[in-house]
């Protein structure tokens, strides 16, 4: 910076008649008023540099403290923006968990609050399981049924007497499960043989139910392929001559 400021003022210390005006705007610039500069002063330009090298330095290192600052404040700007995003965000999800409907257990009702718990839900699937006390596969589907209302508590899940629900409903039907959406019944299940047979389990149901979107399942394949049947299928996929003969 010194030696550009020299190389630039040589000029002006070769014009004697502007010595006068030049120190008064140097006295200005340094807090001294110019009437009570001498005249007749012989200005060095040693001075004239080391001043204007000084406060261009300044000038320099104010203009980075002002990017630096402003920088910082950006910085801070987006991380309170980042803040208020997932802030939001969180808020959003909370909101939405909250208006997830939790049931978590199978609920029996009769034909009077029928209306009510099943016909006047709203965004809501509602599981209505036909039973008859004493009958061993409601009995079956009952405690599967149990076992799936507290896995899947977003899901409702109510039982009622046959008779009850429908008039004149034949007992051969059961266990009969009816699934409804806003009012309306959207899926059915006729006996056991809609699951697993004699040898329904809640897997079964369960693998029955997310068929039809009821509940999102993490069960891979339909449990109704017991392990016989893979056995049967692994034979059938073994290579004919990969099968050892018996031996005599």
């Amino acid at each position: 910076i010194r030696d550009r400021v020299s190389t630039q003022s040589t000029g002006f210390f070769k014009q004697k008649n502007k010595m006068t005006t030049e120190w008064d705007d140097l006295q200005r610039r340094i807090g001294i008023g110019a009437s009570s500069a001498p005249r007749n002063i012989t200005f060095q330009e040693e001075d004239f540099v080391d001043f204007v090298a000084s406060e261009t330095e300044k000038k320099y290192n104010e203009m980075k403290e002002r990017e630096k600052n402003a920088h910082e404040e950006d910085e801070d700007l987006l991380d309170d923006e980042f803040m208020k995003e997932y802030r939001q965000k969180r808020l959003l999800e909370l909101k939405q968990e909250a208006q997830v409907r939790k049931f978590g257990s199978l609920t029996q009702i009769s034909s009077q609050n029928f209306f009510q718990e099943v016909t006047n839900e709203k965004d809501v699937w509602v599981v209505v399981f036909l039973f008859k006390d004493g009958n061993s596969a409601c009995k079956l589907v009952e405690d599967s049924l149990k076992s799936l209302a507290s896995k899947f508590s977003e899901v409702k899940f109510v039982q009622i007497l046959y008779q009850d629900c429908i008039k004149n409903y034949p007992e051969s039907k059961l266990p009969t499960l009816l699934a409804y959406k806003d009012g309306k019944v959207v899926h059915q299940f006729i006996g056991l043989s809609a699951f697993g047979g004699s040898h329904t389990t809640s897997d079964d149901v369960e693998w029955a139910l997310s068929q039809k979107n009821i509940v999102k399942t993490e069960l891979q394949e339909n449990p109704r392929i017991t392990a016989s049947n893979r056995v049967v299928i692994n034979i059938r996929k073994t290579p004919t001559n990969d099968i050892m003969a018996p031996t005599a």
